[in-house]
């Protein structure tokens, strides 16, 4: 009776995390819906276009502070002991602060130059320095179990992001300064509590062996920098230079109402990708796992969406002022989407387990040249923003296509027909 209970504690812990990663996911996607929701009553649409692009910079810029190894933290948490974990940890800050250094410099120049317009885009690369941070520290909470003080330190950071959002703009000035302020005051949370007190082992320095693993891991993903932007943030991008800023808002407070469903989707990533690695670890049968994880994710996103979209039917008229009417439609737009980043999700862990590192960037830069080719010539031709976030869905079945493709083929050859 007690080896049954012992084996089964494990299995329970793993679901009682998975409901308090969701429920996390719940709450903060019901704080950041309070977020877009308030900013549309107190931004005007070119205002919140100014966020958009502030935050499609990013998108850029976050990865290239730490050579997008975020990968590698979930990984190295997972299989490395303490004090070689810790030696990768300081080497990876230490090329993140050198990183951060280089872009603070060319940012600066290029707004110096009259090149960047708007001098908003000068915090691009602290936030993403201090994004780089969080990620890690949260990360680190996931792999250690802690769905607790996960999901905690994550509504007080959404709470936050909301009450100061909300001062800042309603008490000092209607401007996109003071979301991203709120932002990265809020992003430090998770930062200040998993280090405070023992900042020692965030002192930079480098490992060779950590150097080089980071550089081998990374720099393919780098080169696949662009085709993710593509994916994720070309659309704001494409919208804004072909529609202008004002539409540019409108499309932006559409896809801050529609990341509910990126929230859901990395809440269950977190949740589950433990046990992927350790179904990954133990079966032969790797087809039957990658297929059932697929089914799952898109199961799972899918029945949400729903929810979702008759949700946002019923009080939409309550969400939204007339002024920002139109994003309604590039809400339901881009949930659709949604779908294809979870379609996506499965097999971009399955890369990141064999450090597949090289096809996932050859992967990432097709779907992404997809999606910026297709919302390019789409917007053009049709003359709609619709078709920005028809093409996301797209690009990313495109990715993930390709990666089930390749996995299938290298995992078939190294386990000699055991890919069943």
């Amino acid at each position: 009776m007690s080896s049954s209970a012992s084996l089964s504690t494990p299995g329970r812990r793993s679901w009682i995390n998975t409901f308090l990663y969701l429920g996390t996911t719940v709450v903060s996607a019901l704080l950041g819906l309070a977020s877009a929701v308030l900013m549309t009553h107190l931004l005007a649409p070119h205002e919140y276009g100014r966020i958009g692009i502030f935050l499609s910079m990013l998108y850029i810029a976050s990865p290239m502070v730490s050579l997008a190894a975020e990968g590698l933290i979930a990984v190295n948490k997972s299989t490395l002991d303490s004090a070689a974990y810790d030696r990768f940890r300081c080497t990876a800050i230490a090329i993140a602060l050198m990183v951060f250094g280089v872009l603070q410099v060319v940012a600066t120049s290029l707004w110096l130059l009259g090149v960047l317009p708007d001098p908003l885009l000068l915090l691009v690369p602290l936030f993403a320095l201090l994004r780089f941070a969080s990620t890690m520290a949260s990360t680190e909470f996931v792999a250690e179990q802690k769905a607790v003080m996960y999901a905690g330190l994550t509504l007080v950071s959404n709470v936050l992001a909301l009450a100061l959002t909300y001062l800042l703009i309603s008490q000092v000035v209607a401007s996109a300064s003071g979301r991203i302020l709120a932002l990265m005051f809020a992003e430090s949370v998770m930062l200040w509590f998993r280090y405070w007190g023992r900042m020692e082992i965030l002192m930079p320095k480098f490992d060779a062996k950590f150097k080089r693993q980071i550089v081998a891991f990374g720099l393919p993903s780098m080169l696949a920098l662009f085709g993710a932007w593509g994916l994720n943030e070309s659309d704001k991008t494409i919208v804004a230079h072909t529609f202008g800023l004002t539409t540019a808002g409108l499309y932006t407070a559409g896809a801050t109402l529609a990341a509910i469903m990126a929230n859901f989707n990395q809440s269950l990533t977190n949740a589950f990708y433990p046990r992927l690695f350790a179904e990954l670890r133990s079966s032969h049968r790797l087809q039957a796992v990658a297929t059932r994880w697929f089914m799952r994710f898109l199961g799972i996103n899918t029945a949400f969406a729903l929810l979702v979209v008759l949700t946002y039917a019923l009080f939409k008229d309550l969400l939204l002022p007339v002024k920002y009417a139109s994003a309604s439609t590039y809400f339901y737009a881009l949930v659709a989407a949604s779908l294809g980043v979870a379609a996506y999700r499965p097999f971009g862990l399955i890369a990141e387990y064999y450090q597949m590192a090289r096809t996932r960037a050859i992967a990432i830069l097709a779907g992404g040249g997809v999606t910026v080719s297709f919302a390019v010539a789409g917007s053009r031709w049709l003359g709609t923003p619709l078709m920005a976030a028809v093409a996301i869905g797209t690009g990313y079945l495109v990715t993930a296509g390709i990666l089930a493709v390749a996995i299938r083929s290298r995992l078939r050859k190294s386990h000699e027909g055991k890919f069943v």
